[in-house]
């Protein structure tokens, strides 16, 4: 996306009137309050002269907040600047160092204002998902730092259901395999026996969706 902007006559490298237009913009398009977005400036060389009327291309997807700003001189001349925009936001960090494995509870977690590097993209809830990595506190409960905990283990018996209409089946399972949820997991049949196949859906529960889901 591009945008076209002119601004008031200001003496400086990047005048303040260009960096709080492009803020404005950044704004709208986030839908977020101009106040709240932050804009960091890449290196402007000392020969470089923009004026506050100077028209101005936002170039970049934004990506991690960065963009490349293309802005005309005072000479008519287009120079490239580096910049990376951020918005305040609230966001989900660690209260302590949180070990890999664990599953975040209510005590593990806080929500906090800082700065956003790029778009918003709101953090759900850490709330009972799993630690991949080792986190430090403060640190940000987002992932891929945090993934679905494992639902199912290998020996845990397991609900395996398959519905279509008012038909619903149920067997009973050993896991053969781990799972988390929405990964497929095998089980040996008790009843019927041989392995069957589903996708987890909850703790010790599945759906089955592999040969052996009729009886």
């Amino acid at each position: 996306m591009i945008w076209f902007v002119s601004v008031l006559l200001i003496a400086a490298p990047v005048p303040a009137a260009v960096t709080a237009r492009i803020s404005q913009v950044l704004a709208s398009h986030w839908r977020v309050a101009s106040s709240a977005v932050t804009i960091q400036w890449g290196p402007v060389a000392p020969s470089v002269a923009i004026t506050d009327s100077a028209r101005f291309r936002l170039l970049g997807s934004g990506k991690d907040g960065r963009y490349v700003v293309v802005i005309q001189t005072i000479g008519l001349r287009e120079v490239a600047i580096s910049l990376r925009a951020g918005h305040q936001d609230s966001a989900w960090v660690a209260t302590r160092p949180l070990p890999t494995g664990i599953i975040v509870g209510p005590e593990d977690a806080t929500l906090i204002l800082q700065t956003s590097w790029g778009p918003p993209s709101p953090d759900p809830s850490p709330l009972g998902r799993e630690v991949r990595r080792s986190l430090a506190a403060g640190e940000r409960l987002i992932a891929p730092a945090l993934g679905e905990p494992v639902v199912i283990s290998p020996g845990e018996p397991i609900e395996f259901t398959w519905e279509e209409g008012p038909i619903r089946i149920t067997r009973e399972a050993i896991a053969s395999s781990r799972a988390r949820l929405g990964e497929s997991v095998w089980a040996n049949d008790l009843t019927h026996g041989g392995r069957i196949e589903g996708i987890a859906i909850g703790l010790r529960r599945a759906r089955l969706i592999a040969k052996g889901t009729t009886p």
